[in-house]
Order: structure tokens, then C-alpha cells, then sequence
């Protein structure tokens, strides 16, 4: 057996294999080794998804999702109390879908900056 292997298998025996925690698992043991006080249950409300849904700029461009502003903001009566259920329970149970995670970042020129020599601090990121 090499040196390698050897060496390998004396890690495996001493370190604990890592687990795996749920992000809600992960912060409530964070939290128990921390002395701040917990926060209280946070709850969505219908009636605060559909102000902001009411809020959306009808002339902006649609996400990666592919639903338009105008169509979510039309529609806030009806979708509200759906998109109410979808973040409360991924705020309860700490599980944020795959799809939340990804943005199309544009790159987009600063106000007031010349077009001459254009630099990357020139641009800021828009999602």
C-alpha cells in the first residue's frame, strides 16, 4: 500500500465524515452558538406580496422565469395568495428552489461616462 493510501485511510479513521445540514438546520445550530436573541417568526402576508406586485414596473423586461411585470401586477389579486404559499413555506422550511439562485447579469455603462477607453468600472451589474 503507498504512503498515500496509508496516510488516507489514518484521516478517514480521526476525522469524522462531514454531514450534510438543511439550511435550516445549519442555522439553528449557528444560532445556538451564538448569544444573540432569535428573531421572531417572520410571516409573508397575501396583502404584502400584492403590494409589491402592485409596485412592478409594467415596462421592465421579464426575468428568467419568463413572466412579464405587467402580467404579475395585473394579475396581483389572483397570484398573490399563490406566491404568499411558495415563499413562506421556503422561508419555513429554509429550502430556496435552484431556480431563485440564478440572475441574467447585464453589464450596463455608468451614467455620465465617456465611450471613449471604456473600462470594466465603468459598467455596473443589472439583474
Amino acid at each position: 500500500m503507498s504512503q498515500a493510501n496509508i496516510l488516507n485511510k489514518q484521516f478517514e479513521s480521526v476525522f469524522p465524515k462531514p454531514s450534510l445540514l438543511s439550511l435550516k438546520q445549519l442555522a439553528k445550530s449557528l444560532m445556538s452558538k451564538l448569544s444573540h436573541p432569535s428573531l421572531p417568526p417572520i410571516t409573508i402576508t397575501v396583502q404584502g406580496v400584492g403590494k409589491l406586485l402592485t409596485g412592478l414596473n409594467p415596462n421592465k423586461a421579464q426575468g428568467p422565469d419568463e413572466i412579464s411585470p405587467r402580467l404579475l401586477k395585473e394579475l396581483h389579486t389572483e397570484v398573490a395568495p399563490i406566491l404568499t404559499t411558495i415563499f413562506q413555506r421556503s422561508l419555513d422550511t429554509g429550502i430556496v428552489p435552484n431556480d431563485w439562485k440564478h440572475a441574467i447579469i447585464t453589464p450596463a455603462l455608468k451614467k455620465d461616462q465617456s465611450q471613449n477607453q471604456v473600462t470594466t468600472d465603468q459598467y455596473h451589474s443589472h439583474a
